[in-house]
């Protein structure tokens, strides 16, 4: 499959194996003073001569590790990184270039916005996850005693799409990003859902071919939504699909349930929501397709627990939860519902 440029608010998407070795060539495109990469301490293991090319054959100023996990989505961290990049010199012409997960390139990306009023950055995913949805939309973001409370909207001047960095990617963290992919098929897709039924086998095998269709048709997808509401006023908020439950369980597991099996609870759980109350008829063939890829559809976490963080949700309105519904596929619906009504479905199940 040749290389799929894609678009949104003048910055460039680039999908493609073997774009990740091509990183020079994008940095000379912006004509950086001083460049600083970032990163975690599981991707310098996995891609060491990944990371190793880009320090012997580009000008790097700055290289960080940082260690993994939600928890290191912290204000002390981007404390630190500010005062790496000042003491190293960093002016509003440098470049930070984040890879990594949706972590890394949530905190690169808030640093990178906020850093001398904002500098340009450069996100290269590497999980399934952040390949097929976080990369793009540019939110940023810092948890403060629940997921996401500071943040901004800055998206990356490039980002670079590669996936044949996902073959050392271990399965369990490989599977989570289907979640998201399964999300935008619902909003927007029944071919991509069905691209997820045939193809499954070559999918979990990590084939590239067809990794690289249903990331490219998954990206298009939000980059279309973002297009249209990049600050999130309005109809961006249908991509909150399974996120509204979803995040709400990954807050009270403190973050023990990772981000993509947390979504792939909350959209069993939003989808429930759908069909009691506006009758959407899939939910079962849904569920089917999240437990054969092995992402769990539900969670031991007592619903008074859950209910806690969504009654904090930043979404929500007057007090109530905005949650995203569906009528059918392709059919989403921004709902306001009192907290009880979500409370006792999910005491129900």
């Amino acid at each position: 499959m040749p290389i799929n440029k894609l678009y949104y608010h003048g910055n460039t998407v680039i999908v493609g194996r073997g774009t990740a070795n091509r990183l020079e060539g994008f940095i000379e495109s912006l004509r950086p003073y001083k460049i600083g990469i970032v990163t975690d301490s599981g991707v310098a293991k996995a891609l060491r001569n990944l990371i190793n090319m880009y320090l012997d054959t580009l000008p790097i100023d700055l290289y960080i590790e940082l260690g993994q996990g939600e928890e290191q989505k912290s204000i002390e961290n981007a404390i630190k990184l500010w005062r790496e990049l000042y003491r190293n010199g960093f002016t509003r012409k440098s470049i930070l270039i984040a890879l990594g997960g949706g972590v890394i390139i949530d905190i690169v990306g808030f640093v990178a916005s906020t850093y001398m009023r904002g500098i340009d950055y450069i996100s290269i995913p590497t999980t399934l996850l952040s390949q097929a949805d976080s990369c793009v939309g540019g939110k940023t973001g810092l948890d403060l005693d629940g997921k996401n409370v500071i943040g901004t909207f800055y998206p990356p001047k490039i980002t670079i799409v590669d996936p044949t960095l996902l073959k050392k990617l271990p399965h369990k963290i490989y599977i989570q990003g289907i979640s998201e992919i399964i999300k935008h098929g619902l909003l927007c897709s029944q071919e991509l859902l069905n691209e997820l039924e045939n193809k499954m086998p070559k999918i979990l095998g990590k084939d590239i071919d067809a990794l690289e269709k249903i990331i490219s048709e998954s990206l298009s997808i939000k980059i279309n939504i973002v297009n249209q509401d990049l600050y999130e006023s309005g109809y961006r908020m249908i991509l909150n699909l399974g996120h509204t439950i979803g995040h709400a369980i990954e807050a009270a597991s403190q973050y023990t349930i990772p981000h993509g099996e947390a979504v792939s609870i909350g959209i069993s759980k939003e989808l429930l929501i759908s069909e009691e109350l506006i009758g959407f008829r899939h939910r079962k063939t849904i569920i089917n397709i999240l437990d054969r890829y092995g992402l769990p559809t539900e969670t031991d976490i007592p619903v008074n627990k859950i209910m806690e963080f969504i009654a904090k949700d930043k979404k929500n309105l007057h007090g109530k939860p905005r949650i995203i519904l569906l009528k059918d596929i392709s059919r989403p619906v921004i709902h306001e519902l009192p907290i009880k009504i979500i409370e006792d479905i999910l005491v129900r199940t």
